[in-house]
């Protein structure tokens, strides 16, 4: 079995699911192992118990290029999904495509890179909380390591080498709505919180349906989403208490301070009403005449022989980068069923994924 493929089928077949803990110690000391008695500097951290590994030639916390990957996964619907098969060139198992593919890709980079004593700026850095927010892996590096290179590249998004240079940022809010309760047969003696609420979602979607989108993308617009809401004791009863939590998305060029304060603007005459921000991150676009994307879309171009940009709906740990102002692409082999019971990838995909990076490194 061949290097590339041999660490797939070993990265799949730890059941690194973002809620075990021992699995995802044991896929970073994985990744450590491979590197152990090499020549590079390796920084392993914990943080709230998920682990996370940073890779490098040399320490150094502003490289100029910057590969990231995620090595949790989702739950498994069967066991049998951490026993990865191959068939027809398919390589079938939890985290096959999201994203130990593009994982083993980027381990096997490096190691080529030693073996052929390509010494560039280049970094790797391996986490294991992706699935559940990031918050102890990417956005740890960047906001205290302060791991701020010249341009990121996550394989985790688009297809088929579509290159993503730009992606629409998100906004977690939750409202909380205070009236006054009063008999159900009397309704105009009370102050009902969840009317309130239910005013402010159709204030907030009547301005986001005002919107339109591109004629050959119309959902590239701002969207928000009513993904929970609650209030209430009984039937008989008008609620004095209330909570809403919306998902809104917005692409750039809105950024996200004034995207949030933007939102905050419709309370101002909503008495009762206060607002928490649950979660958010940051619009990314990088510019198809970037440099670094100029000679990145050159390298899969010499893979694949085309190149095609695209666009991403969701939340990405690129979102941590573009805060910084570091330009980031997103890029992914072939493969299918992400989260699902028959989850694979086009093994390859993985060695022109491989290439591609090999390519671009050796351009600079």
């Amino acid at each position: 079995m061949d290097r590339l493929k041999r660490i797939l089928f070993d990265l799949i077949r730890i059941p690194s699911e973002s809620n075990n803990l021992k699995a995802l110690e044991e896929v970073i000391e994985y990744v450590e192992e491979i590197f152990k008695d090499k020549s590079i500097y390796v920084e392993k951290v914990r943080v709230n118990g998920k682990p996370s590994i940073f890779l490098a030639f040399e320490k150094n916390y502003n490289p100029e290029i910057l590969f990231a990957g995620h090595l949790d996964v989702v739950p498994a619907d069967y066991e049998y999904q951490f026993n990865p098969t191959l068939e027809n060139g398919r390589v079938y198992g939890r985290g096959a495509f999201d994203m130990k593919g593009s994982c083993a890709s980027m381990i096997t980079l490096f190691l080529e890179l030693m073996e052929r004593n390509i010494r560039k700026d280049v970094s790797f850095l391996f986490t294991t909380d992706e699935e559940v927010g990031s918050k102890d892996g990417v956005e740890f590096w960047v906001k205290e390591k302060n791991l701020i290179p010249k341009f990121a590249i996550i394989p985790d998004g688009g297809f088929d080498f579509k290159i993503i240079n730009e992606g629409k940022g998100v906004l977690h809010v939750k409202f909380k709505a205070k009236g006054r309760s009063a008999h159900g047969s009397t309704p105009w003696e009370g102050e009902n919180a969840a009317e309130k609420l239910i005013d402010l979602y159709r204030d907030y979607k009547i301005w986001v349906d005002s919107f339109k989108g591109e004629e050959e993308e119309p959902n590239w617009k701002i969207t928000v989403s009513l993904g929970k809401i609650s209030s209430g004791k009984a039937v008989n009863i008008v609620p004095s208490e209330g909570e809403m939590e919306l998902d809104f998305r917005f692409p750039p060029p809105w950024r996200l301070r004034e995207f949030e304060e933007k939102i905050r603007e419709f309370l101002k005459d909503k008495e009762g009403i206060v607002m928490e921000v649950k979660s958010s991150g940051e619009t990314f676009y990088t510019p198809r005449d970037n440099p670094y994307l100029m000679k990145f879309s050159e390298a899969v171009k010499k893979v694949k022989k085309r190149v095609e940009f695209g666009r991403i709906y969701g939340a990405t740990d690129g979102r941590f980068f573009a805060e910084r102002g570091v330009p980031v692409v997103l890029i992914y082999g072939v493969g299918g069923g992400i989260h699902g019971s028959d989850e694979w990838v086009d093994l390859k995909s993985l060695y022109e994924l491989k290439e591609v990076f090999f390519n671009f490194l050796e351009s600079l």
